[in-house]
């Protein structure tokens, strides 16, 4: 049997105290944004989406720049609908979490890719309601059926029926205007 003198305390590299090791820091959890409960135990484990340099010669792939629009045109959703203080609310529930770790919800599907990209189909919401509950239909249709507008409603629904192709260069496009717009806002909230 091994005597407690023996065994080597751990020190955080994270906030340099003995007794735990970065994963288990709370106070690293706290500064990158989530609560630690939604965290998983390793916070190494968070990896940071790979943004691409579409700018460059190299040619991407049709998924490839989906994939990076996605990622952009989400931050850009998430920013947009923040507070001043970097926190969004929940369309649906109201919980109120940091931008980093909100979803942004589509009403329409992302599958029907008329409506994908369209800024009035989208809202943000927690992770619980955008992924557990598939969305929170129940109150997220009425709610932004009110919000929009009959008028509005009908033309997401008529771009919905839309099965238009949208080219490699509109892709290229629309990801170098929302980096432009997601960088708008990032400078105006700091």
């Amino acid at each position: 049997m091994k005597s407690r003198m023996n065994v080597k305390t751990p020190i955080c590299k994270y906030c340099k105290k003995p007794g735990h090791y970065k994963y288990q820091c709370y106070k690293a959890m706290w500064d990158s944004g989530m609560r630690p409960k939604t965290v998983s135990k390793r916070v190494s484990a968070i990896k940071k989406p790979k943004l691409y340099n579409i700018s460059s010669s190299k040619k991407y792939t049709r998924p490839t720049l989906i994939k990076h629009l996605d990622e952009v045109f989400s931050k850009y959703i998430r920013l947009k609908y923040s507070l001043q203080d970097g926190s969004c609310v929940c369309y649906t529930c109201g919980k109120r979490y940091s931008w980093k770790i909100m979803d942004n919800a589509h009403w329409i599907k992302r599958g029907y890719f008329g409506t994908r990209w369209e800024e009035d189909n989208c809202r943000v919401c927690c992770r619980n309601c955008n992924r557990t509950l598939n969305g929170n239909y129940e109150v997220y249709t009425p709610k932004i059926k009110r919000e929009l507008g009959p008028e509005k409603v009908a033309r997401l629904e008529q771009l919905n029926k839309d099965y238009t192709k949208i080219s490699n260069v509109e892709l290229e496009r629309l990801i170098a205007l929302y980096k432009v717009k997601v960088n708008m806002l990032l400078n105006k909230k700091n």
